[in-house]
């Protein structure tokens, strides 16, 4: 008869164990004891010595993985074991005709590992439930639910792949986890257990086949004994075991309390009052159910523990800097084109960290330098696709480059030095993957890359950058042996994807010691544990139970009908795990988050309602919501006094009509912009922007026009035709000739709007003469009260319309026009709403400056605005204003808004109307204003 003990929920299983070794009558190393996993086997060992009061022979412990691997070397299995990636390799391997299974289209090798990985999965699952070919093709009938792809019509042949699978490992001399389970279950009863005193089988609570043949014999000698803790779904183990199940009497409920914050962070940042240093901190654990947690914990909570802390749970690989450096390398390759890189996907990619830090002879800041340079310029430049040649050889880049790292030359770094070091990151980073070769080439090179990120980068700053670098080699080294080694694949995002599955299943680890200290670990790393106190994070619905569906192509029909765990025996797992650790407490503080639609975990819901049952009272739970004395008042920005250095730059100003109106709307932003020189930082967007299609715009027009300089203007039916080829010019010029949906629909836009333009010429202006087309002045006038002031405009087109002489300036956006009839009688405060605009007026002032002869009465100026439904124009003078008055008036404003910059006792001051003109001010933030929202 089989023994077993069925200890109450959240007993102390480790104690029990140590129990029944004592109470043997034989040495510690004269037991054997078989638990799901590694880590209690600290705690028995601890807790051996503690009693024992001396130093003692350990009993031999194993986790159920490495006692499988032991019994069926004892047994002369000698296979050696194989993974998912060289499983899938051999699946592929197996079927030269590279189709799906029963038949359908040739599949390249990465097509087909999308499909093989799962496929591997789904055969070892069958396989160590011991479902046999036979079993998997007499239920086929019952998969009646939808299926991706072609698997809905092929799952009758999968039985035949999956018995010439396993057939396939036998003849290579290989072995799968669940292969190895399989054959040691069907050869149990030659397992050699008589060198031991007992064996205690303990912890189990849901069993596959396999482990159920193989525990099962275990307890069928008389030396066996089972040892399980109650809890959910544990009568189903007893029953595949064939042990009566009685369910044991209940342990007192804990003490829990439960916290509730914003997100992951906030939880954090709760833990300072309940983990503190002390005595009960090694009895006390904390539990992640979140790998992303590590680092916020690591950074803002361990430091205050000094070194008693340990964290057990190991943090993923494609969670680190490395594996992002990965990542933009593939999503390079895969932009890439005729053209070269993708301008956003080449940047992201030269400016990670472990890149731009690569060094030179005299460091990595020139590195830096460098390649931000080279950003700023190509930005400059408004690329979308860029050559690796262009890059490095280009002369006029090369010229623009080395200007601005005139500062490297001063130091005697020789810029061509620091190019053909450009050249040596490309041929790191870039080329070699252009054409990967085999599987094991790519390793190689993605091995030569992080060797270069190693040693020649900072990246050794981070204080577990090593560790991420030595499981990434692993991983690599892996793959590079792998019996996909010699395999082509198509694209470079295959050869990523293939990478990603090894690095998928790396943790980096972490130092410390499983006896001291707060012990940190994952949810399932608790198996078996007991603590006094219990901290919990992201206790909430979708991380425990963890969301999400199996990766799987067995429906769930079939699945129950083979007997296969469904969604409802994972979460019924999970369940019996959180039960048994909460329920094995003293205390217990579960914390989670309920911002943004999170939901606390269905398991705290039912402790709250068991609680709730107790009391007789809805809410006697109660919870605590952790929050941060935080003000988010804001005032109102306080006015800038001007300096002596602000001084000096104001002496050096040549003003421009932009300068001024940017003073006139708001002196913060006058003051930010042209005097401390903040700017926003220049970004290649996936889209065209505003100022991009101005500029663009305004070009085509200067092209069409300049042709038609010091020439009566008539309209040709030629010139819709050139119209729209100066458009596709300056488009492919801008943009290069591979252009995407958005920019080609954006080009078809502007060619519509010109040719529109054209209409609005032949019909109204009629009369024209082109004098000048982009004309740039930069001269100095007598302003009234302030003497000689340096001054410079961009006049878009100068027109002679009869005797009149007319000054344009295209929008393609917003505008306005001063009206000289409210301005006139408008205080100085109100002016930004009154004058508006001083861009006209200057443009004016340029002109007659530069032409002494003329005077306001035969000159205007005018808006052109683009882009209404219908072409506007709009005129600085209307046919009754005095222009000359109204021109007069115009300059004292300018002088007055420029005597108001140069004076060193007027602060700079705020906008008046902060609704408008702060919305899409880029320095908002730093005034306190982003709550004025963007204007749309």
């Amino acid at each position: 008869m089989r023994k077993a003990i069925l200890l109450p929920s959240g007993s102390d299983l480790v104690g029990r164990v140590c129990e029944l070794i004592e109470s043997s009558g034989a040495g510690p190393e004269r037991s054997l004891v078989l638990l799901p996993s590694r880590r209690p086997f600290f705690t028995l060992a601890k807790r051996l010595a503690e009693r024992r009061g001396a130093a003692l022979m350990a009993p031999h412990c194993y986790s159920i993985d490495q006692w499988v691997e032991k019994a069926c070397s004892d047994l002369g299995m000698g296979h050696q074991r194989t993974g998912a990636e060289d499983g899938a390799a051999l699946i592929y391997q197996m079927h030269p005709d590279c189709q799906l299974p029963g038949g359908g289209s040739r599949l390249s090798m990465e097509e087909f590992l999308a499909w093989g990985f799962t496929l591997f999965s789904d055969f070892e699952e069958l396989k160590i439930e011991g479902v046999s070919p036979k079993a998997l093709e007499s239920v086929r009938a019952l998969a009646q639910e939808p299926m991706p792809g072609a698997f809905g019509r092929q799952l009758e042949h999968l039985s035949v792949w999956y018995d010439g699978f396993y057939r396939k490992l036998e003849e290579e001399g290989l072995a799968t986890r669940a292969s190895a389970y399989d054959w040691l279950a069907s050869r149990a009863a030659r397992i050699d257990t008589s060198g031991f005193a007992q064996v205690i089988v303990a912890g189990f609570n849901a069993l596959t086949a396999a482990e159920r043949s193989i525990i099962g014999s275990l307890l069928d000698r008389p030396n066996a004994v089972a040892v399980f803790r109650d809890g959910p779904g544990m009568g189903r183990t007893f029953g595949h075991l064939g042990i009566d199940y009685r369910p044991a009497d209940g342990a007192g409920a804990p003490r829990v309390r439960y916290l509730r914050a914003g997100d992951s962070h906030g939880q954090v940042a709760a833990m300072a009052g309940e983990i503190v240093p002390g005595q009960g901190l090694s009895e006390t654990v904390l539990v992640l159910s979140k790998q992303e947690t590590v680092f916020p914990v690591i950074h803002h909570l361990l430091p205050r523990l000094g070194d008693e802390w340990n964290i057990s749970m190991g943090y993923p690989l494609m969670r680190t800097p490395l594996w992002g450096l990965a990542e933009a390398i593939a999503q390079a390759q895969e932009g890439r084109g005729r053209q070269g890189y993708f301008l956003p996907h080449y940047l992201q990619l030269m400016l990670h960290p472990y890149v731009k830090n690569l060094r030179t002879a005299r460091g990595s800041y020139p590195t830096r330098i460098l390649l931000h340079a080279i950003e700023e310029e190509l930005t400059r430049q408004g690329r979308r696709m860029v050559g690796l040649d262009f890059i490095e050889s280009d002369p006029e880049l090369r010229e623009r480059v080395s200007k601005r790292m005139a500062g490297l030359a001063e130091q005697g770094l020789d810029t061509g030095e620091l190019f053909v070091h450009l050249a040596e990151i490309h041929g790191l980073v870039l080329r070699p993957f252009e054409n990967a070769g085999s599987v094991a080439e790519f390793a190689e090179r993605m091995l030569e890359v992080v060797s270069a990120a190693a040693e020649r980068s900072q990246a050794d700053r981070h204080p577990y950058a090593n560790r991420f670098f030595l499981e990434m080699t692993r991983a690599l080294l892996e793959l590079k042996g792998s019996l996909m080694a010699g395999q082509r694949l198509g694209t470079a995002r295959a050869y990523f994807g293939l990478m990603q599955h090894y690095a998928a299943q790396v943790r980096v680890p972490f130092p410390g010691t499983s006896f001291r200290g707060l012990q940190v670990l994952g949810f399932l790393e608790t198996r078996n544990l007991r603590f006094k106190k219990v901290v919990m994070l992201d206790a909430n619905e979708g991380t425990l139970p963890k969301g999400g569906s199996v990766d799987t192509i067995l429906p769930q029909a079939l699945r129950r009908e083979l007997g296969l765990p469904t969604y409802r025996e994972r979460e019924m797992m999970d369940s019996y795990h959180f039960h048994n650790l909460v329920a094995g407490a003293e205390e217990a503080v579960l914390c989670y988050s309920q911002a943004g639609g999170e939901q606390r975990s269905r398991f705290v819901e039912q402790l709250v309602w068991e609680e709730e049952q107790r009391r007789g009272a809805i809410g006697a739970a109660g919870q605590t919501l952790a929050h941060f004395g935080a003000s988010f008042c804001q005032g109102q920005p306080q006015p800038i006094a001007k300096t002596q250095g602000m001084m000096e730059t104001i002496a050096g100003l040549s003003y421009s009509p932009t300068m001024i109106d940017r003073y006139l709307r708001c002196g913060l932003r006058f003051c930010h912009s042209f005097l401390m020189r903040i700017r926003e930082k220049d970004e290649v967007s996936l889209d065209v922007e505003a100022s991009d299609l101005g500029g663009l715009v305004h070009r085509v027009l200067h092209m069409f026009f300049e042709k038609r300089k010091d020439k009566v203007y008539s309209s040709s039916k030629a010139d819709p035709g050139e119209m729209d080829g100066l458009v596709d010019e300056v488009f492919d010029g801008y943009f290069g000739p591979d252009q995407g949906g958005n920019i080609y629909l954006i080009k078809s836009q502007v060619r519509a709007r010109m040719r529109k333009l054209l209409r609005h010429h032949q019909m109204n202006l009629k009369d024209l003469k082109v004098l000048g087309c982009e004309l740039k002045r930069q001269m100095t006038v007598d302003l009234p009260g302030l003497g000689p002031v340096p001054v410079n405009g961009t006049m878009d087109r100068v027109d002679l319309r009869g005797d009149q002489v007319v000054i344009l300036d295209y929008k393609t956006g917003g505008g306005e026009v001063p009206k000289y009839g409210t301005f006139v009688q408008a205080q100085r405060e109100d002016w930004a709403n009154k004058l508006i605009s001083v861009q006209l007026p200057f443009y004016m002032m340029l002109y007659l400056e530069e032409h002494q002869g003329s005077g306001p009465e035969g000159v205007n100026c005018e808006l052109m605005k683009l882009g209404e439904p219908n072409i506007e124009q709009l005129p600085l003078f209307s046919p009754e204003d005095d222009r000359r008055a109204a021109y007069q008036s115009y300059r004292s404003a300018i002088a007055t808004l420029i005597g108001e910059i140069r004076n060193p006792d007027l602060p700079f001051r705020e906008a008046d109307n902060p609704q408008h003109e702060c919305a899409n001010c880029p320095y908002k933030v730093l005034c306190g204003r982003q709550w004025v929202g963007e204007r749309k």
